[in-house]
This record gives structure tokens, sequence and C-alpha cells, in this order.
């Protein structure tokens, strides 16, 4: 199944996508993509390099260290879509 592209109106409302000028925000949304993540799987891992930004629209996040988790309950979200 293709990837769904994350809806202009909402990618317009975050930071730094709304203050592009309107060919690199085109570029942009031509690429921004919806990942549904299911309970229990990581989002990233310690370590990991990428040049992926992340937005949280909709769900919780935790941050773990090797201990456990880092801060407890960090990230919250409610909206039309998830990434």
């Amino acid at each position: 199944m293709p990837a769904k592209l994350l809806d202009k109106a909402v990618l317009k409302t975050l930071v730094p996508p709304q203050s592009l000028n309107h060919e690199n925000f085109r570029e942009l949304a031509q690429k921004a993509v919806v990942e549904d993540v299911p309970a229990g799987r990581y989002v990233f891992k310690k370590g990991d390099m990428d040049r992926k930004t992340v937005y949280l629209l909709e769900g919780q996040l935790e941050l773990r260290n090797d201990t456990g988790i880092a801060g407890g309950q960090i990230g919250r979200a409610s909206g039309r879509e998830r990434v």
C-alpha cells in the first residue's frame, strides 16, 4: 500500500513548515507522509542517525533510557492524522 501524504492543512500548522516559502512548502508537501505507529513500537532508538523530522499528531509518546522510562510520558497529541 502506498504511503499516505500528510494533509497540507495539517502540515501548514507545524513549525517550521508553516514558515517555508511556497515552493519549499510544496516540495515538502509532496514528501511528508503519515505513519501509523502501533503501541509498543519504537519510533527511534538511542544512537539512531536519521535526517527525518517526526511530528506526533495524535497519541502518546514515552522516552526511555537504559534504565527505563526517562521523564515519564512526555508526548501527547490529539488530531486527525498520526505520524
